[in-house]
């Protein structure tokens, strides 16, 4: 029963470091708005993460075919590197095998199975081959187009998100993501 307590708290302990870990992302801003549109208070990235993966979880419904379970922890962990790299813009990015670094160093806290999980999981949105990771992909920008078209309803200069814009229009292939993107288009 010893042996029982000791690993429970050990686990715990280890839940509770990474659980801690993600405030980062509640107070980190996303780069990109701040740089390239001007954004004084920006969106987190813990914002960006909870949108992205409640828009996951609505466009899943749509796509049967799409394990919506794994769609959803992927969509929940997708910018757990943000935690030690910070947000970083398109042209500053560490590639995927820098993320995955520092991925393993944040979670390395984690109760095996989890860590396990976790890693499958992120080394997979690296990959961007499975169905899952291919729309995760496309709806993390469409999220953005989103962002950036209420950026503009604020009243902030429509120039200002054309990259924005363009990048979601170049990333995004899913007839229903292309849909939407026309509907946010439609806002002006």
């Amino acid at each position: 029963m010893k042996k029982e307590t000791v690993r429970s708290n050990l686990s715990a302990h280890g839940t509770l470091e990474f659980l801690t870990k993600l405030s980062v992302l509640k107070g980190t801003p996303r780069k990109g708005w701040i740089v390239k549109a001007g954004i004084e208070r920006p969106e987190s990235v813990a914002d960006h993460v909870y949108r992205t993966a409640m828009m996951a979880l609505v466009l899943s419904f749509e796509r049967p075919d799409l394990d919506k379970q794994r769609l959803l922890e992927m969509a929940l962990i997708h910018d757990l590197a943000e935690i030690t790299v910070g947000d970083l813009m398109p042209e500053e990015k560490i590639g995927p095998k820098a993320e995955l670094k520092a991925e393993l160093e944040i979670i390395s806290s984690l109760e095996s199975r989890v860590r396990k999980r976790f890693l499958l999981l992120l080394t997979e949105y690296h990959e961007g081959k499975s169905p899952e990771a291919i729309m995760l992909k496309q709806i993390d920008k469409l999220e953005m187009a989103l962002q950036a078209q209420e950026y503009v309803r604020e009243g902030n200069d429509r120039k200002k998100f054309e990259d924005f814009r363009l990048t979601a229009k170049r990333s995004i292939h899913e007839p229903n993501l292309i849909a939407l993107l026309g509907e946010i288009d439609s806002l002006d």
